[in-house]
């Protein structure tokens, strides 16, 4: 969870934690879903991470984003999820 703190920048007091996994597809996709809280547990941030794997030609592709309590994209990185 180290990186991920590292990675989003989630800063020192405040509490990164996982709050969803799914798996579906033909293709490997994988999706992940993070809540960002400060010390006193009000929610400042949510992340959402993913991975896809297509088997025609091997390739995994990823990226992720930062959203508001409200679900307003602020940041996004990486390919696209779908």
């Amino acid at each position: 969870m180290d990186v991920l703190r590292c990675l989003f920048g989630v800063p020192v007091g405040h509490v990164l934690r996982e709050t969803n996994f799914r798996s579906w597809g033909g293709d490997q996709y994988e999706k992940w879903t993070y809540d960002e809280s400060d010390a006193s547990g009000e929610l400042i941030a949510r992340y959402e991470r993913w991975e896809i794997t297509t088997i025609r030609p091997l390739v995994t592709t990823d990226g992720w984003r930062k959203l508001d309590p409200a679900g307003n994209v602020l940041f996004e990185t990486g390919d696209p999820a779908p």
